[in-house]
């Protein structure tokens, strides 16, 4: 974030965009790196191709524990993981001075990042303590950067930690987060505050409308002139820092009474919002194949109204069956039959699958967040080592499905961006789409 803002203090903004980038969520970007196709290198040099596929490989087992022994290296001995990585280095330097593949596997530059605005302008946030800024990318090329005077990276903390005590004085966190809590906390779980936790809420969105989201929206909205009227303009948000825990997408005034004079003014009356933890996830859910197979998608429905040892979920069953009812090439998994092994082997063969059920954010192990299936819990670790070759969308209707970890927010280390780069590692074509909402 120090470079960053650097950069764009010189005004080198498309700069900017292309460090930011390759800081964040670098644990998902090199393992994205070892699922590449090879195809144009297999082509001319299928020796290296080779070579490098089977390094990969083994880095792949060794990063996700998914096989108890290290596949042996090309001459048959056994290699550590620190060896392989070594021998990765220098397949990858030596591929780079081919020709024609200088640039093989390295981080893209802006012209390619550009494509991740496909749909509409995509917004990355810097956030630090000298200045923060957002720099819009957009149809017309250039990166436009709107400073944010009122939004140093105290402030920005300060927010999280009020939005972080509200949901512990509501108990949506301590249920999970029971190491988090407070030593000055209430019975509730929650720190005392001297506002009330609707007029809290209030606060934050107003805050966050006023310091950040309006200055943004207001440019945005320049960009969109060329829409119909009765559209309104998609933002993507790309947050850094504390503001990747915040609602952007809520954030407005809201009058503290309907019958007021007062007229609200929030992001959803003007723009419809989405995530993405990266561009690079952003650029693969963009591309686009066509198959010719104009059949409906297969979908993979999983409820657990009653997992053992975890609270029950109402309505889970009735939300299924309404899914299942709607479309024809569907499978229901309920209850008992939402086993780990069933689901994964559903995974595998249905395009989009829909898990009502328990999310469990795992704080000190984020590879060990995972949904409360009836028999165990179906980790990201499992997820990241699976092949999905028919991944299109996954609905996680589930609660702490992008709660992330405070301590590392450039790495996006959640449930949602795991099945987002899950898709990308098991095809060469289009990324999932993904749906959450939290309980």
């Amino acid at each position: 974030n120090s470079a960053v803002t650097a950069a764009i203090s010189a005004r080198e903004y498309g700069l900017a965009v292309e460090w930011l980038e390759t800081g964040r969520a670098v644990v998902w970007s090199q393992v994205l790196q070892l699922q590449t196709p090879l195809d144009d290198l297999r082509r001319l040099h299928p020796l290296l191709a080779d070579n490098l596929h089977h390094v990969s490989k083994a880095l792949q087992y060794a990063a996700t524990s998914s096989c108890p022994l290290i596949p042996q290296s090309l001459g048959g001995q056994a290699l550590s993981s620190h060896a392989y990585a070594l021998e990765y280095d220098k397949l990858i330097a030596q591929i780079r001075e081919l020709e024609g593949f200088k640039n093989f596997l390295r981080p893209k530059n802006l012209s390619q990042l550009i494509g991740a605005c496909a749909s509409g302008p995509v917004v990355v946030i810097n956030v630090h303590e000298s200045r923060s800024d957002a720099l819009i990318l957009h149809g017309g090329g250039d990166v436009i950067c709107v400073p944010l005077p009122d939004l140093p990276l105290s402030r920005a903390t300060e927010v999280q930690s009020q939005l972080w005590d509200l949901l512990r004085a509501k108990r949506f966190l301590n249920q999970s987060r029971g190491e988090m809590r407070d030593e000055d906390s209430d019975e509730k779980g929650g720190r005392v505050t001297a506002m009330d936790p609707p007029d809290m809420m209030r606060k934050i969105l107003a805050d966050l409308w006023n310091w950040m989201v309006k200055p943004i929206v207001d440019i945005v909205l320049t960009l969109s002139v060329s829409q119909p009227s009765t559209t309104l303009p998609h933002i993507t948000w790309c947050p850094t820092g504390p503001i990747a825990f915040l609602p952007l997408h809520a954030a407005g005034i809201y009058p503290k009474h309907e019958s007021t004079n007062t007229h609200s003014q929030t992001i959803m009356d003007v723009a419809v919002s989405s995530y993405a933890p990266t561009l690079e996830a952003l650029l693969k859910s963009r591309t686009k194949v066509t198959t010719g197979d104009t059949e409906y998608p297969k979908a993979l429905v999983v409820s657990q109204p009653a997992t053992p040892y975890c609270d029950p979920i109402p309505n889970t069953r009735t939300e299924a069956e309404i899914i299942t009812s709607l479309i024809s090439r569907s499978t229901h998994l309920d209850d008992t039959g939402g086993t780990v092994q069933a689901v994964l082997e559903g995974m595998a063969k249905h395009d989009w699958v829909h898990l009502a059920c328990h999310g469990v954010q795992n704080r000190m192990d984020p590879t060990n967040s995972a949904f409360a299936l009836y028999d165990g819990r179906l980790t990201l670790s499992m997820l990241m080592s699976q092949h999905l070759p028919n991944a299109d969308l996954a609905v996680l209707s589930a609660c702490q499905t992008a709660t992330g970890d405070e301590t590392l927010s450039e790495e996006a280390v959640h449930l949602a961006a795991g099945m987002l780069n899950v898709g990308s590692l098991g095809r060469s074509g289009p990324s999932p789409t993904i749906s959450h909402r939290r309980l």
